[in-house]
């Protein structure tokens, strides 16, 4: 397949919403990948990635290897992808860290709490974040009947 310049910068372009993607928590870069049409492609190009690979760089050489790899195509798409996660990292983590707070029930599942836990901590948890009978927390353990840190 003949691409120009501006085919690869669009999947250069689709590399980049596949990084921001991956930069939120719960959002897939696959799904990105599939929405934007490149998902079948980047399946066919990562299976190609195999012992065939090897034996066509040693008889053919590199030029046919990357053909066969679709090298250009990787190339544009991670590009992308490392750029826009470069961009938007920082941002990220800058914004989980200073506003977890509001960030916190979209990147926890909630765990559910027995009905007869009424610890003082548990109360607290509970009039605080007004979840009853669940709380967000980031790690638990199942002892016995009730949820624990």
């Amino acid at each position: 397949m003949n691409r120009t310049i501006k085919d690869y910068l669009a999947i250069g372009l689709k590399g980049m919403a596949m990084g921001a993607a991956d930069v939120v928590p719960g959002v897939s870069g696959g799904t990105i990948a599939f929405i934007s049409g490149i998902y079948e492609e980047l399946l066919s190009t990562i299976s190609n990635v195999n012992l065939s690979l090897l034996k066509t760089l040693k008889t053919s050489g590199i030029k046919a290897a990357w053909k066969q790899l679709n090298g250009s195509f990787l190339t544009a798409l991670f590009l992308g992808i490392f750029v826009s996660i470069e961009a938007h990292a920082d941002q990220e983590f800058e914004y989980l860290e200073h506003r977890s707070v509001h960030s916190r029930p979209y990147l926890r599942p909630p765990v559910p709490l027995d009905q007869q836990d009424n610890t003082e901590r548990h109360r607290h948890l509970q009039k605080k974040n007004n979840l009853l009978p669940y709380r967000i927390e980031p790690r638990v353990e199942h002892k016995g009947s009730i949820w624990v840190h």
